[in-house]
């Protein structure tokens, strides 16, 4: 969300990564991912249905993130 208002934006699916992919990318483990989407640092794009419910991410915005924190 963006000040209120819903945006949406067009994804390739070859840019969506899951969450084993996501944390290689930014350098932690798993469990401190997801511990950093419940604080609310990191926003997955979606999480799947099932049980277990994986979350989706954006390439993109992971890299960009992933950068951000080097610098």
């Amino acid at each position: 969300m963006n000040g209120g208002i819903a945006t949406s934006r067009i994804v390739s699916t070859g840019d969506l990564i899951g969450s084993g992919e996501t944390a290689a990318l930014l350098s932690i483990d798993k469990s401190t991912l997801v511990r950093k989407i419940a604080a609310g640092k990191i926003q997955p794009l979606t999480r799947l249905d099932g049980p277990r419910g994986a979350f989706v991410f954006d390439r993109t915005d992971i890299e960009a993130l992933a950068e951000g924190d080097a610098k």
